[in-house]
């Protein structure tokens, strides 16, 4: 039975994500974040297969502890660059899920900074069948 974490800030989002994989992916566990400390308790308590996240999510009040060398970099503009420091975290560990990135941004510069950690990239707003299909895929992969 995969395992899938779900990270984005908007909760309509997060439903609408919820409803669509639950009914197509019956099978997957899956857990749902929207905040940066969320996200990393979430992979801290447990192993994930894989993981479609939103980069441009808040850092909230107490994300900043979790600054590492992508974070750092971008300190200035990390307001809402919250998928770095976890992205940062998930380098510190030592299984790690595969990455999707579901991000809106087309910016070669940012796509470039997310490295080697996300396997891929799935457009945003994307529809029902191009979030299952990459879901699917990368699973299988």
């Amino acid at each position: 039975m995969p395992t899938l974490l779900f990270v984005d800030d908007e909760p309509d989002k997060l439903e609408w994500a919820l409803n669509i994989l639950s009914m197509t992916l019956s099978e997957a566990q899956i857990d749902l974040t929207e905040t940066v400390e969320d996200t990393i308790q979430k992979l801290t308590d447990k192993k994930y297969d894989l993981m479609i996240m939103d980069i441009f999510i808040p850092m909230g009040k107490d994300a900043m502890k979790n600054l590492g060398p992508r974070t750092r970099k971008y300190e200035e503009n990390m307001r809402h660059l919250g998928g770095l420091a976890i992205l940062d975290y998930i380098e510190k560990m030592p299984i790690k899920p595969k990455i999707l990135a579901h991000t809106a941004c087309t910016d070669f510069a940012l796509i470039e900074i997310l490295g080697d950690l996300v396997h891929d990239r799935i457009p945003k707003p994307a529809s029902v069948e191009t979030l299952v299909n990459e879901i699917k895929r990368a699973l299988n992969e």
